[in-house]
């Protein structure tokens, strides 16, 4: 008995730990928590800009197998805490009456506990028009002063009155070829 004991606590670790918590699947994305920076093909970079004017870190599109993934990054001074992401027909974005986006509305959304650097949403371009408007938002908290921030990734402004910002990209522009 003392033997089956000892092995019952040998193998519940390892069947634990096999499962990991931090990738999420639903049919049309994939969220995960980025561990590496090993990728198929880099293709677009912009700034994740916090509070307006602090470049806390990069938004990038990169391809991976069949799929592209949308990747928040952050620098040392920062950290993430949410992330909302629209991708989609521009005319879909969802606004208010006076041009703002509806962040609380955007299809894809994550809140961050911890330290997370960064953070990615995987999706199948076959799903989306061939050029869609891109509108990636965080909330990022400094890890010198602990103050949160809102942050956009660079881009045209909305035509509301906020700072908020989008950008257009084809999701064929790095397709391999």
């Amino acid at each position: 008995m003392k033997n089956l004991t000892r092995l019952s606590l040998l193998i519940f670790p390892l069947v634990f730990l096999s499962c990991s918590p931090d990738a999420m699947e639903t049919e049309e994305t994939s969220t995960h928590l980025i561990t590496d920076t090993n990728f198929e093909e880099f293709c677009y970079e912009t700034p994740l800009i916090a509070g307006q004017n602090e470049i806390a870190g990069t938004v990038s599109i990169v391809y991976v197998d069949d799929a592209i993934e949308i990747r928040y990054e952050t620098n040392d001074d920062w950290t993430l805490k949410e992330t909302h992401l629209f991708v989609g027909d521009c005319e879909d974005m969802p606004i208010n009456g006076g041009g703002n986006p509806k962040i609380g509305q955007f299809p894809l959304a994550e809140n961050h506990g911890g330290n997370t650097a960064a953070y990615a949403y995987s999706i199948n371009p076959t799903e989306y028009p061939e050029c869609v408007c891109i509108a990636a938002h965080a909330v990022v908290k400094s890890t010198t002063s602990n103050k949160k921030e809102t942050a956009w990734a660079e881009g045209q402004e909305f035509p509301g009155n906020s700072w908020a910002m989008y950008f257009d990209y084809c999701l064929d522009y790095c397709d391999g070829d």
